[in-house]
């Protein structure tokens, strides 16, 4: 880490008048009003865009890429295209590799959240004839974490009752993509109410249907983030019996959010508590007593860093 060092700036150092007292300013010293920064160059300062270029070119140079990769390289430094150019990239050029960067670029800059971006993701993840296009506009729907996101992604998962809005049928990948970003709108409580009974039922239906343990593992963490009803436990329960241990993690992870209880992965324990709860909803958000970490005391915990820091630097004992 660099050291602190103090940087006389224009006006700093200055008082309102005699005996007053400076201002408090963060990141300034109180007494000889200095301001500290981490780095031994003024703030904001910057080599000259001329030698930011040169750095690159010979960087790639030194990468030992070929002419044709070293002259793609360059011109990309030189071609920087905005957000509004890359939107006409991934709307219009015919090679789904430059779409589904194109669609990358948008989702990486700080345009993400802005309606018209949000609204050419949710076209392109709709329509667009290649899996990985639509995928890379998906998960910039995430990205974006505006609540209008979820209506495009039940469609896409609902595609058999969209066929005038989801031309393609969703693969393995889209499908997964779906259903994980819909499962984080719901746990960052996006999904808006009209949409949440079909986020429900789509995320049930992905659960007891779908062929993917992906899609069935993230439909089963979102039923976990969204209000519940007793069908829900039910269809939870049932997952309970996957042949997957990843699906089922995740509905007993699901159960115990909803329940604040835990049977071990045992959907008879749990269809027995659930015939005798007259509430199962009681506990919600809890945490059982017996996930609950152990309580150690500073002497114990300092053992375990002592411990941690051992292994790390000599390794693992030698049987």
């Amino acid at each position: 880490m660099l050291p602190l060092v103090a940087i006389r700036r224009k006006g700093i150092g200055q008082t309102r008048g005699k005996g007053a007292r400076p201002a408090r300013t963060p990141g300034v010293c109180s007494r000889c009003r200095l301001p500290l920064v981490r780095s031994l160059a003024p703030p904001h300062s910057r080599l000259p865009v001329p030698l930011m270029l040169l750095g690159s070119v010979l960087t790639l140079a030194a990468a030992g890429c070929t002419d044709a990769q070293l002259d793609a390289g360059v011109k990309s430094l030189f071609n920087r295209r905005s957000p509004g150019q890359e939107l006409f990239v991934a709307l219009q050029e015919e090679d789904p590799d430059r779409r589904r960067q194109a669609v990358r670029a948008i989702a990486r800059s700080d345009v993400v959240a802005q309606h018209w971006a949000v609204k050419a993701f949710e076209t392109i993840a709709r329509t667009d004839p290649d899996p990985q296009v639509r995928c890379a506009a998906i998960r910039a729907l995430g990205r974006s974490g505006d609540s209008a996101a979820a209506a495009p992604l039940l469609m896409i998962l609902n595609w058999r009752d969209n066929p005038d809005h989801v031309p393609y049928p969703p693969d393995d990948e889209v499908r997964w993509d779906a259903t994980a970003v819909l499962a984080n709108l719901a746990g960052w409580q996006l999904v808006a109410d009209q949409d949440t009974p079909r986020a429900r039922t789509t995320f049930a239906r992905l659960l007891k249907e779908d062929d993917n343990r992906n899609v069935r593992l993230e439909a089963a963490r979102g039923l976990g983030c969204l209000d519940a009803d007793r069908a829900t436990l039910d269809v939870l329960v049932t997952g309970l019996s996957d042949r997957d241990f990843g699906v089922v993690y995740e509905c007993e992870r699901s159960l115990i959010k909803l329940t604040g209880m835990t049977f071990d992965y045992d959907p008879q324990a749990w269809t027995d508590w659930l015939g005798k709860a007259s509430d199962p909803f009681a506990l919600a958000g809890h945490t059982p007593a017996t996930l609950m970490p152990e309580r150690l005391s500073w002497w114990q915990r300092g053992v375990q860093g002592v411990r941690r820091t051992i292994v790390a630097w000599q390794g693992e004992r030698k049987e």
